[in-house]
């Protein structure tokens, strides 16, 4: 059963029959290829893209039909039998799934674009990662992730602001499981740490830049139509801090 990525397959089904929001549809897959396609002045051909902790598969087959090489890593068994529904029922040459922890992204090579959704604010070292995101990317960053709020957040059970690693953020409680089968039910949560650190928005940026892309930016157009309301007080941009964040190399 899927439980987050509506995906509409080949013969006309999706995998999340009662929902219409296709991921095909949503406003971060339609930024997200935006941005691609600007990069790259649509021309994706042997472009690669690897998405890390790729849940069902979604963004990972989306990026496939663009015509990217396009590389899903999922470290959890109930996501990954998914994952391998998307890629049978596609037969797409150019899209593959990988069952690993995202934090062993080396093994695997080099991409031009590595894309990380939903995935940063479950790590309880987001700069290591950062790190060794950029030595995978050639060309780009993206990340849509939560960040720590400057002020004490009314949704989120997060520590007061702190450092680690040398940026400010806050610490978020994720579980207290210890039985792997156990936790691969838990599919919103994290894996090898049971507690993760939030990077203030300041802080994300600042990481991007030092770990090597060059150019950093923060992407808008996410939030369409509604930006205004979304970033105004009880929107969701600013109740629930999450952004898109977007390093280049240049």
């Amino acid at each position: 059963m899927f439980t987050a990525h509506n995906i509409l397959l080949p013969n006309g089904r999706k995998t999340i029959p009662d929902s219409d929001a296709l991921i095909s549809e949503s406003g971060q897959m339609k930024s997200v290829s935006r941005f691609i396609n600007l990069l790259y002045r649509g021309d994706y051909y042997g472009k690669s893209i690897v998405d890390l902790g790729c849940l069902e598969g979604g963004y990972t087959v989306e990026f496939a039909k663009m015509g990217m090489i396009s590389t899903g890593i999922e470290v959890r068994s109930s996501n990954i039998y998914n994952c391998k529904i998307v890629e049978s029922e596609f037969s797409l040459g150019n899209l593959r799934f990988i069952q690993d922890d995202a934090w062993n992204l080396e093994r695997y090579g080099v991409y031009d674009v590595v894309y990380c959704s939903g995935l940063l604010y479950h790590l309880d070292r987001p700069l290591s990662f950062l790190k060794m995101i950029s030595r995978c990317a050639r060309d780009a960053v993206i990340i849509h992730t939560h960040f720590a709020p400057n002020f004490d957040s009314e949704v989120f059970r997060l520590s007061s602001l702190v450092e680690s690693e040398g940026l400010s953020g806050r610490w978020y409680l994720e579980h207290d499981i210890d039985d792997v089968e156990e936790l691969d039910r838990f599919r919103w949560t994290s894996w090898s740490n049971k507690k993760s650190f939030w990077l203030e928005r300041k802080s994300i940026l600042q990481a991007i830049n030092d770990v090597g892309f060059n150019i950093v930016m923060e992407q808008f157009d996410w939030l369409e139509p509604n930006v205004v309301s979304a970033m105004s007080e009880g929107g969701y941009y600013e109740s629930h801090s999450r952004g898109l964040f977007v390093g280049v190399k240049r």
